[in-house]
C-alpha cells in the first residue's frame, strides 16, 4: 500500500505543482522526503483505508526521531493532516500546505 499510494501521490503533486522536475520525486529531495512522511499519516488516517487494512503504517526512524524545535516531525505533520481530513476540502489543498510547511523546515527535514 506504501508505494502504490507513493504513484497516487506524485501523480496529484504533478497536476498541483506541474513545474515539478521529475528529479525532485526521488532521494533526497526535499519533495520525496515530504512524500516519506506523509505516505504512512494518509495510510493511518484516511477513513477509507483504514476500512480495507488494521495495519499500523510507519515512517523511517529518521523521520520518527526528528523533531522540528520542541515537536516531532511526523506528529506535526499528522496533525495537519487530520486538520485537512475535517475540512474536506480537496486534497492539492492540503498538499499545498503541506509543501509550504515543508519548506519551511526544509532544513531540518534535508539534514535528516
Amino acid at each position: 500500500m506504501h508505494e502504490i499510494l507513493h504513484f497516487l501521490y506524485f501523480k496529484k503533486w504533478k497536476e498541483v505543482f506541474p513545474k515539478a522536475e521529475r528529479r525532485t520525486f526521488d532521494s533526497p529531495h526535499l519533495v520525496w522526503r515530504l512524500s516519506e512522511i506523509l505516505d504512512p499519516i494518509i495510510l493511518n488516517n484516511y477513513p477509507k483505508i483504514q476500512k480495507l487494512t488494521k495495519l499500523k503504517h510507519q515512517t523511517y526512524k529518521e523521520f520518527q526521531k526528528a523533531k522540528i524545535g520542541n515537536e516531532k516531525l511526523v506528529p506535526h505533520f499528522e496533525v495537519l493532516y487530520r486538520k485537512h481530513l475535517q475540512s474536506k476540502k480537496p486534497f492539492e489543498v492540503f498538499l499545498k500546505i503541506a509543501w509550504k510547511e515543508a519548506k519551511k523546515h526544509h532544513k531540518k527535514i534535508s539534514a535528516i
